[in-house]
């Protein structure tokens, strides 16, 4: 069982957008899709951390797990 203090935490993220690749529908805005996107976010369960990104790599948004780590202890002041 998971409790309150194992969810998951948000701890970092960034988002880069290609707007070259954004194009207008019919009702004046753009869809995203995982090709546009490079995004980067770092979450942390209890002691451990996740840090993982989405990137176009060969025309394709690879999702991949860049480093996981356990930290000393848990730094969750509640």
């Amino acid at each position: 069982m998971i409790t309150d203090r194992e969810k998951a935490a948000f701890e970092a993220g960034r988002v880069r957008l290609n707007r070259e690749m954004m194009v207008s529908n019919r009702f004046g805005y753009s869809e995203l899709a995982g090709r546009m996107l490079d995004a980067e976010v770092t979450t942390r369960v209890g002691t451990a951390v996740c840090r993982a990104r989405l990137h176009l790599q060969d025309d394709y948004p690879m999702m991949e797990i860049v480093e996981t780590h356990e930290t000393a202890r848990d730094t969750d002041h509640r």
